[in-house]
């Protein structure tokens, strides 16, 4: 059992530290903003993704895959927020960046990313599949998963926003800050697209 958990923590670690759009606004945040503004989003992110995580054990993330028009509606509204996200941060001109819309992500915003995510349901697929004990045990331990996965996905989260951090020495020169802006948010657009893409 100890070894299912330490195997999980690693798959954990890999699925929250590789690059996806919850990452790259988080690099974004990091980039434009201070720490503060980065954890409501971060939170809601890995809480949503914990929170699927625990509701696949009642077999509702297959019951995403198994219908498709429930799975495309999802996909479409998720990648056209996304590109929504992107627009705000393309038409940014300087440091200024997201603050033109500084509700947009918090807490509501993190978690509806998650829900919207076909990549996050089909991770708690593969979990339920991989990682699932019988049903009688299964309740509580998906319940031990989703939290251990909420602990991992957070300094997962924080170490792209350190990441972005790490890079506000652009700030002194706005070009270059507007040409960061810029390439984040195609490359945010480029994911959210192509995981559609992906699916079809």
């Amino acid at each position: 059992m100890l070894n299912d958990y330490i195997n999980f923590i690693l798959f954990a670690f890999v699925v929250s530290i590789t690059p996806g759009p919850t990452n790259l606004i988080c690099f974004a945040l990091g980039s434009n903003k201070g720490i503060l503004s980065v954890l409501p989003f971060a939170i809601g992110s890995s809480f949503g993704a914990a929170f699927i995580l625990w509701l696949s054990g009642f077999g509702l993330a297959s019951l995403m895959v198994s219908f498709p028009i429930i799975k495309a509606i999802m996909a479409w509204t998720g990648v056209l927020w996304i590109s929504y996200l992107a627009y705000l941060l393309f038409i940014t001109a300087n440091q200024q960046a997201l603050k033109a819309e500084p509700n947009t992500l918090g807490y509501r915003s993190g978690a509806f990313l998650q829900l919207l995510n076909p990549k996050t349901w089909l991770m708690a697929l593969s979990v339920n599949g991989v990682f699932s004990l019988p049903q009688v045990e299964n309740n509580h331990h998906m319940l031990y998963l989703s939290v251990i996965f909420f602990v991992v996905a957070m300094p997962c989260l924080f170490s792209w926003h350190w990441l972005g951090r790490s890079v506000r020495l652009f700030k002194q020169f706005p070009k270059w800050q507007m040409l960061m802006n810029r390439s984040l948010a195609l490359l945010l657009l480029a994911t959210a697209w192509l995981s559609v893409l992906m699916m079809d």
